[in-house]
């Protein structure tokens, strides 16, 4: 017995004729191109006069990448991804705003937002954080935790699974982290010595004469 299901009436798609590479479907029929500034004249000469094209300056867009808070995902024949992490109100409209200025209204990029204070709170579900300090640090890569003290293996793998979570929404990874680790060793020196006018400071030491 036939169980395959009827063809549906699916509404037919806007097919754009072009030659172009770098490029992907935008609103209101507009054929959205990736080009250099001075490229786009030639390209609007030889372009269809029936479709509706944009040209989007793909280095200006790569730029706002440099800005570690910025992930911008380019593909072909694909809507743009532009995923960003922000402190404040402010700090995120300003963002949004460098968007807008590198997109033309009908060639809009899908916008990910991220609050830091989002991320803190979730991140403050973790049990470990209940014991164990931490202090945030902003790198050229993105977000630094430092724990203030040694995580446990589970607790790594479950901090592992969130970073390797926001890293899929984001694009790329952005959060990394350290342990605050003492060194034990030293640390044993220190008090061994203590009573002879030594102090050990990591790699260093130091020598207080006693009286």
């Amino acid at each position: 017995m036939d169980v395959s299901k009827p063809l549906e009436n699916k509404p037919k798609e806007l097919a754009f004729k072009s030659s172009y590479s770098n490029e992907f479907k935008g609103e209101n029929g507009y054929l959205c191109i990736y080009t250099e500034p001075y490229s786009s004249k030639n390209l609007i000469k030889d372009s269809d006069s029936k479709t509706k094209i944009s040209f989007l300056n793909k280095e200006k867009i790569i730029k706002l990448a440099t800005n570690n808070k910025i992930h911008v995902t380019l593909k072909d024949n694909t809507k743009p991804i532009v995923s960003f992490f922000y402190y404040n109100k402010n700090e995120k409209l300003k963002i949004i705003q460098a968007i807008n200025d590198n997109f033309p209204k009908n060639c809009q990029p899908i916008i990910k937002e991220l609050s830091i204070a989002k991320i803190v709170e979730e991140i403050n579900k973790l049990n470990f954080t209940k014991t164990i300090g931490y202090t945030i640090e902003e790198k050229n890569n993105g977000l630094i935790f430092i724990f203030d003290d040694k995580l446990s293996v589970n607790d790594k793998e479950k901090f592992n699974a969130y970073i390797k979570k926001q890293a899929a929404f984001f694009g790329r990874k952005f959060i990394f982290y350290r342990e605050n680790k003492v060194n034990i060793n030293l640390k044993n020196k220190a008090m061994l010595q203590e009573d002879n006018g030594y102090i050990f400071l990591d790699n260093q030491h130091r020598y207080f004469p006693q009286g």
